[in-house]
């Protein structure tokens, strides 16, 4: 066999072993939620939910409505590939993403929503004179355990955002409910015993002045490179709510990097 064959040979043989075993269509992302989901593991917190929200900014940027659903397109096809699809991947994958457009005078706005999926997503693309033209960009991703599916398509959106030149900000939720009104004291085990996990320390306490069933817990770690630095120089990249219920008698808990974005 002469060395031409022989080069072809290794060249199939390399697909073919790609194809076989199933690597990813894009390269393979680090798994932070899944490393956190074991961190901030104790037995009280069922997680019921974890969620990630994406947001970004373009400065300086017109768009016309074409482009904006050029972007819109590239995310739900991101976002319609599994963990299992290989890089040679050429499948059609059923993605029930329902779509919507709104123009004004200073305002595109581009709109995709997925309720069906396993890792159902919200995303919105928008271009908005403000002083100059700007693009923002924001998604949000939830699951209830496929965390590996999760950590690949927030990869594959961190990846778009990138691209487009709209540096991403992430945030990561995971919620739980406990059964009936949690104690102070029950609440600071379960804080400290987080704390630990992630080696990381309380920073401050927040305390609503006009509900004391809501309190809120924030900290630092450098085990999440994200972080907040406030105008006294501390970081706080951890936030753990309780929200008690007293029509449902549960409390819901919310653990945050580095804080959580919806209301309680």
């Amino acid at each position: 066999m002469n060395r031409r064959n022989m080069l072809l040979v290794a060249v199939i043989m390399i697909l073919c072993t790609t194809y076989i075993f199933g690597f990813e269509y894009y390269d393979r992302m680090p798994d932070r939620l899944q490393q956190l989901s074991k961190q901030i593991n104790v037995p009280e917190i069922k997680v019921t939910e974890v969620g990630v929200e994406l947001s970004g900014i373009h400065y300086g940027e017109k768009l016309d409505l074409q482009t904006l659903v050029v972007k819109e397109n590239e995310v739900i096809e991101a976002l319609a590939h599994e963990v299992s699809c290989s890089k040679l991947c050429q499948a059609f994958h059923y993605n029930p993403s329902e779509t919507s457009i709104e123009e004004t005078i200073n305002q595109i706005k581009v709109s995709a929503v997925n309720k069906e999926d396993e890792t159902p997503y919200k995303l919105t693309i928008k271009n908005q004179k403000d002083k100059n033209d700007n693009t923002y960009y924001d998604l949000r991703l939830t699951s209830m355990d496929n965390l590996e599916q999760l950590d690949m398509k927030r990869g594959r959106a961190k990846d778009l955002f990138r691209k487009w030149g709209a540096k991403p900000k992430e945030s990561i939720y995971f919620k739980a409910e406990l059964i009936e009104e949690v104690s102070n004291e029950k609440r600071l085990t379960l804080v400290e015993t987080i704390f630990n996990n992630l080696k990381g320390k309380m920073i401050n306490v927040y305390q609503d002045d006009r509900d004391s069933h809501t309190v809120a817990y924030y900290g630092y770690t450098k085990e999440v490179p994200e972080y907040i630095e406030g105008a006294d120089g501390n970081k706080t990249n951890i936030q753990i709510s309780f929200i008690y219920n007293e029509i449902t008698d549960k409390t819901e808990c919310i653990i945050a990097f580095p804080f959580y974005n919806a209301p309680f």
